[in-house]
């Protein structure tokens, strides 16, 4: 963009940036109410975030021929003003924050979060006067987050024991993010006011400022990695890595590609040491020292009380899934076909009760996950062998995770955002937004205790993913080439 021209780009973004506070300031001032409100103005929010939506997209193509200082600035004090206005905000579409508060005490208190379920201090005055423990989420189920996720919540704990604390640093993450795309856009010769794709984004602040999703901090820890990646530091990128790992267990999905894309192949294997380390305060000693005789492998290991959520979270949960929903439905059909008294019969009187209850077919449901797991995999080595870059790659990666998966919730958008973002993938920018309207049936939930997805929104939000991602493999099935530079300064465009 020419001189002359920077002006009225840097008054665009300002505009532009105006609509954005607007809707995170009258989100922010509707949900300035105590937890527990089932009066969420579900309707009125989803209205303002589908304005913000649209105001980033227009933000998006405002800032396609770049800017000067002025428009820079504006949009890092949107951003931070974005986060400000929605930081006193109460939680009302999700409820992890009350759990992340709750682990922290309970680490503080000297006790293992993986050990103790919250409903274990029922009755008790560490949870009677506690303001947090009547929100927690699944309150018979102990700690699924990792040690990183632990001890951050330890030290929120330790400093700051509310609301702002804990979603105060998840926004510091989120920045850090916002900082590291910066320096990433400008070291492969792209603007940095593209990084307005994460910092004015609908999805990251409601879910980050707006609600305290750890996935923040596991973000920030994946593109540290590869910007360290890209300096040629590879040590300190699997260190990144693997504290990315530590945060939420997810970002593993990546060590195939830092195999493919570390020149120091062994240095990967810090990525898994690092995580192993964390959890060696965290593992059963006493079960480990005098197992019983009837003990499992993960009690003798002292692993069950650190994957006792995770195992329940693999059996119980399906939620707005969009690959997943596919593989089952084939297989439903497939035991229909051998069994039309039994799994077809099962199947239709499952439908019949909504999308919400359309899951109850265990045999299919075990077999769906074997088939989406073994996809996955071979996706995975795929990927590896076949991306031509590493941030494609991570991207493809995490996505392929997200379509396979029995459970997406928006918020696991987060981790693959900022790989979007420089990889310029429409299809996924799209998708950030469209998962948002998923909240649509949350405050009829709250208020009856009946959780059905809605379909319209569940068709718009895999439609938009669908659609554009095949309209961009066919117009470029070939990622964008990135080499290593001659000079050897990390990764250029070829």
């Amino acid at each position: 963009m020419s001189e002359g021209n920077r002006p009225a780009a840097a008054f665009q973004v300002l505009l532009i940036g105006a609509v954005c506070l607007a809707c995170a300031g009258t989100i922010g001032w509707l949900w300035r109410v105590p937890p527990g409100t089932t009066e969420i103005h579900g309707t009125a929010v989803l209205a303002l975030l589908a304005v913000w939506s649209v105001a980033w997209a227009v933000g998006l193509v405002a800032v396609r021929g770049g800017g000067g200082v002025t428009a820079m600035v504006t949009m890092i004090a949107v951003a931070i003003g974005l986060r400000l206005l929605l930081l006193p905000a109460t939680p009302l579409f999700s409820d992890d924050i009350w759990r992340y508060l709750w682990e922290g005490k309970v680490l503080r208190a000297g006790h293992s979060p993986y050990a103790f379920a919250p409903l274990h201090f029922a009755g008790t005055p560490f949870a009677e006067y506690d303001p947090f423990w009547p929100h927690i989420n699944y309150p018979e189920i102990t700690a699924i987050y990792p040690p990183v996720a632990q001890l951050l919540f330890f030290s929120v704990a330790m400093t700051w024991y509310g609301l702002i604390g804990m979603k105060g640093l998840m926004v510091i993450a989120d920045l850090g993010v916002l900082a590291l795309l910066i320096a990433l856009l400008r070291r492969r010769g792209a603007h940095p006011l593209w990084a307005l794709a994460w910092a004015w984004s609908p999805l990251v602040g409601l879910e980050i400022a707006g609600s305290g999703h750890l996935d923040a901090i596991a973000a920030f820890f994946i593109v540290w990695w590869l910007f360290e990646l890209e300096c040629e530091r590879e040590i300190s990128a699997s260190v990144a890595l693997g504290l990315a790992i530590a945060t939420k267990l997810v970002p593993a999905l990546l060590l195939p590609v830092a195999l493919r894309w570390h020149r120091g192949r062994w240095t990967v294997l810090l990525a898994a040491i690092v995580p192993a380390i964390l959890y060696i305060p965290f593992l059963d000693w006493d079960t480990i020292e005098e197992p019983p005789p009837d003990a499992t492998l993960l009690q003798r290991t002292g692993l069950d009380g650190p994957t006792r959520a995770l195992r329940s979270y693999e059996a119980r949960w399906r939620h707005s899934d969009g690959g997943f929903f596919v593989v089952y439905e084939a297989v439903v059909l497939a035991a229909g076909a051998v069994d039309s008294d039994g799994a077809i019969a099962t199947h239709e009187a499952a439908s019949r009760e909504g999308m919400a209850e359309h899951r109850e077919n265990p045999g299919a449901l075990r077999v769906a996950k074997i088939i989406c797991h073994a996809l996955l995999l071979v996706g995975l080595g795929l990927i590896a062998w076949r991306a031509r870059s590493v941030s494609s790659a991570a991207l493809w990666a995490l996505g392929l995770w997200i379509i396979l998966s029995p459970v997406v919730h928006p918020w696991y958008i987060l981790m693959l955002l900022p790989m979007a973002i420089l990889e310029r993938r429409i299809s996924w920018l799209a998708f950030s937004v469209a998962a948002l309207f998923t909240y649509a049936t949350i405050e009829h939930f709250l208020q009856t205790g009946e959780w059905r997805e809605s379909v319209i929104a569940w068709a718009i939000e895999w439609g938009v993913l669908a659609v554009l991602l095949v309209w961009e493999l066919s117009a470029r099935p070939g990622l964008p080439r990135v080499d290593r530079g001659a000079d050897g300064g990390g990764l250029a465009q070829a």
